[in-house]
Formats: structure tokens, C-alpha cells, sequence
């Protein structure tokens, strides 16, 4: 039955803190941003808790991680929203590499004049080309095939949000079967 799917998916999801995420933007018309907790924060710092912190499903799995934590900088946002940010990157990145049986993880960080960017990039199954443009838009999911786990289509719409709630813009380039790269762009002069 639909139900006992719907169960076992549930269940399969429930390693993730994004399933709590998912439910509350499910819920709510936007996730609340109140400018109470934002900061200045750490790139870096961030990124750090992230990795310390993911359910990763085994060793393996963290150490398809290539972290280059150079050129730190700051940005004014909420720390844990933007852990949460990135434990969504790092979900999509894990199911991506299982899809393709192949591929690790790279994460780098490239300061500029007016921007500062983090990158993301995943070497795992890629974005089809026609999906790509779609893929911020809140419940928007798509599988390669109906076997392959889909999402609730919130992850990547709470990305945006919170990364343009930080004043900044976030990318995605694909090409299928080589990679998936996330460019994060964050003011370089964070106005409080």
C-alpha cells in the first residue's frame, strides 16, 4: 500500500535532521529569519560543525570529503542555518554518489572583491540539464527513476532562502555523470 511506502521512507529519512527541516518549511510559508539571530559569522566555523556533526551512514562516507579551509571569511546570517544549509548539500551529495557508484566530495572557498564564494561541488550522477533551472522551486523533486529515493522538493528552496537571506546568491552547475557544483556567493563587506 501507499502507507507502508510512505512508512518506509519515513523511516529511512529519519537519520536526517533535514526530515525536521522539511516538515517545519513544509508547514510554514517561509522559514522565519529573524534578524535576532543573525551574527557575523564564520565561514569556516561553519563548515567545520557541519562535517562534526552530519549523520554520516559510516567512515567511508566522511571521507569522500575534501575540505580546503583556507581564506576564511565572514558573513552576517545565522550559524545554524547555515549548517542546515549545508547538511542538505552533503544529503544531496551522499545520494548522488550512491546513484552513480562513484564520486567524492570538494568543498573550497575563493575570496573576491565584492563577493566571497563558497563551493560545493559533488562528482557523483549530475543534474539533467532540463531539471537544472528547477531545482530552487519549492516541492519541486525529481529521480532519475521512481527506485531512487526523491525528496520533498524543500531542501534546496531552504538553501536559497537562507543564503539570499544572508544578501547573497547561490548557483548550480551540472553536467550529467561528472558533477554537481553549488557557488554560494556572500557579500564581501557584510552590512549588519
Amino acid at each position: 500500500s501507499n502507507m507502508s511506502t510512505l512508512v518506509q521512507r519515513i523511516d529511512r529519512e529519519v537519520g536526517y535532521s533535514n526530515t525536521i527541516i522539511d516538515m517545519l518549511l513544509v508547514n510554514s510559508k517561509q522559514p522565519s529569519l529573524q534578524s535576532e539571530q543573525f551574527g557575523t559569522q564564520s565561514v569556516v566555523a561553519c563548515v567545520e560543525a557541519a562535517i562534526e556533526r552530519y549523520p554520516f551512514s559510516g567512515k567511508k562516507q566522511k571521507q569522500l570529503i575534501d575540505w580546503d579551509g583556507r581564506f576564511d571569511f565572514r558573513f552576517v546570517g545565522s550559524d545554524i542555518l547555515m549548517i542546515h544549509v549545508l547538511f542538505n548539500l552533503f544529503k544531496n551529495a551522499f545520494r548522488a554518489i550512491a546513484r552513480a557508484q562513484k564520486g567524492d566530495i570538494k568543498i573550497w572557498l575563493v575570496p573576491g572583491a565584492k563577493f566571497n564564494d563558497l563551493h560545493f561541488r559533488d562528482t557523483g550522477s549530475g543534474i539533467p540539464a532540463n531539471v537544472l533551472p528547477r531545482i530552487f522551486q519549492r516541492f519541486y523533486s525529481w529521480s532519475k527513476d521512481s527506485n531512487t529515493e526523491q525528496g520533498t522538493g524543500v531542501g534546496l528552496a531552504f538553501c536559497k532562502t537562507v543564503i539570499e537571506g544572508c544578501g547573497g546568491h547561490i548557483y548550480c552547475n551540472s553536467v550529467v555523470d561528472q558533477y554537481t557544483e553549488f557557488v554560494m556567493l556572500f557579500p564581501a563587506e557584510p552590512s549588519v
